[in-house]
């Protein structure tokens, strides 16, 4: 969403709620001013008055479970990407202590120890060719 929409939508949102909050504080003057009598606008300020703490204190609540959610899924996230960042890091530190090594040098073969074995010649048929049939 580029920024031109982002604001229109921000505008639009904007304008939505405070009409829907202008119409509730209109209608409530309203019914306050035509059909209740003082003592029921008494007892309703009252109650409002009183639900002020606990919608305060239910708000507190759920804000400070949301907030422990947030910071458990960030320990988690940043958790596994220290650990890929540690794996990366152990084995760039392996490769590099590989290329340092020099390879092993070639074994050394004592000429005593080789046997050289004569080259096989190849047998034709259980009498080394002698009663081989040919068919014609």
């Amino acid at each position: 969403m580029d920024n031109v929409t982002a604001v229109k939508v921000i505008v639009t949102l904007t304008l939505v709620g405070l009409a829907v909050l202008i119409g509730t504080a209109a209608g409530l003057w309203w019914l306050m001013t035509t059909h209740v009598g003082p003592d029921v606008a008494r007892l309703w300020a009252l109650a409002a008055t009183g639900a002020v703490p606990l919608a305060f204190a239910l708000g507190y609540k759920l804000g400070h479970v949301e907030a422990r959610g947030k910071v458990a899924g960030l320990d988690l996230g940043v958790g596994k990407v220290m650990r890929a960042a540690g794996q990366t890091a152990g084995l760039r530190v392996q490769a590099a202590r590989a290329m340092r090594r020099p390879d092993p040098p070639p074994p050394v073969v004592d000429p005593g120890q080789v046997v050289i074995i004569p080259a096989l010649t190849p047998a034709v048929g259980p009498g080394n060719g002698d009663d081989v049939l040919l068919l014609e």
